[in-house]
């Protein structure tokens, strides 16, 4: 949902700062991608 990825987001932000938030974001995203297909 929606509410869990801002959740999400925000802890990223929190443990790994701004500057890699955006590259764990893609991994993430790509992981979650395989696993759907």
């Amino acid at each position: 949902s929606l509410v869990d990825n801002d959740k999400r987001n925000t802890w990223i932000k929190r443990v790994f700062g701004r500057n890699q938030c955006e590259h764990i974001h893609l991994i993430i995203n790509k992981k979650e991608i395989s696993v759907w297909k």
